[in-house]
């Protein structure tokens, strides 16, 4: 019925045109101010999904593809544009369980965009340039879209084959690893550990860690852990993060200078430092960096011979 009502009343293409534009400058205005998160091969991964849910151009006046975009944000969110972009927000996908969990929510979104609910929901008077870009919707229009959503997966589940079919989770973490870790990362910094871990455990378990997602775990591990086990698994996970040989990736070894500290294993710390020190000492800005460095270093060194005047002394 709806269709048919655009169809009777026209598409209004030169207003939509207007509308695109300013669309387009929003999305530009957001990769300006690095809120897009750039990452390819997730990228297409997402086009590949939205390709199934609608294997045909989209119409409304003129030609339009469907794209998607990444937004950097630590809010579950997820928005369509009258054009056929999508933008979807990097904690969205980090939390979405399994294929089929992300799949669902980008069938909403597909189906807000061929209902023509951003167009109907622009709110040209508001200041708010989301409202603008009819990005926000009522509560009735959110309804609609989750209850025509929800049909549509009963039909795509029961007519399960080659098309119709959701990978595994080893498949699906492969493609949106890179986004989980950067989650990740972003929980730790907002001091949200567990969820950070939670997380991080996702990609590491898959088999796709990387030296950041080690050097993270032996992070958090010895912020959450109170016990020998933790501060083993640690140890653990920084002595995997130094076997990828990336030494730009300084903090690993302040990070290991730390934990072999808190195990008394001074010799040891005192290298890693000696190694992290070697590695910032032409980096723009580390002056506060090196500082503490050599205070750790110096720590270290107390200990070390203390320890050996002890030696002597029991001798």
């Amino acid at each position: 019925d709806e269709a048919f009502a655009t169809y009777k009343r026209g598409w209004n293409v030169n207003k939509r045109l207007k509308v695109e534009k300013r669309i387009l400058n929003y999305l530009a205005e957001l990769e300006n101010n690095n809120l897009i998160y750039k990452d390819i091969y997730l990228e297409d991964y997402l086009l590949s999904l939205l390709k199934k849910i609608h294997p045909v151009r989209l119409h409304k006046g003129r030609e339009l593809y469907f794209t998607i975009k990444i937004l950097n944000s630590e809010k579950e969110k997820i928005f369509t544009f009258e054009n056929g972009t999508i933008l979807i927000t990097t904690q969205l996908i980090a939390n979405s369980s399994e294929e089929k969990d992300l799949f669902e929510k980008m069938v909403q979104s597909v189906v807000h965009i061929i209902y023509d609910h951003s167009y109907k929901s622009m709110d040209t008077f508001s200041e708010d340039p989301q409202r603008q870009l009819g990005m926000i919707y009522s509560s009735e229009i959110t309804k609609k879209g989750k209850r025509i959503a929800e049909e549509y997966m009963k039909f795509y589940t029961r007519n399960q084959n080659q098309i119709h079919k959701f990978h595994n989770n080893q498949y699906f973490i492969d493609r949106t690893a890179n986004v989980v870790s950067y989650t990740a990362w972003q929980e730790y910094y907002s001091q949200h550990y567990m969820k950070s871990l939670r997380l991080l455990n996702k990609v590491i378990d898959a088999g796709f860690g990387t030296e950041e997602d080690y050097l993270l775990k032996a992070k958090l591990y010895r912020i959450l852990g109170s016990g020998d086990e933790a501060l083993k698994e640690a140890i653990h996970s920084i002595r995997i993060a130094e076997s990828f040989g990336n030494q730009k990736l300084t903090d690993i070894y302040s990070e290991k200078g730390i934990l072999l500290m808190k195990i008394n294993k001074w010799n040891e710390a005192l290298e890693a430092f000696k190694k992290y020190k070697e590695l910032i000492m032409n980096q723009p800005g580390s002056d506060l960096e090196m500082k503490w460095c050599v205070q750790m270093m110096h720590k270290c060194q107390r200990q070390i011979k203390t320890n050996v005047d002890v030696s002597v002394v029991t001798d």
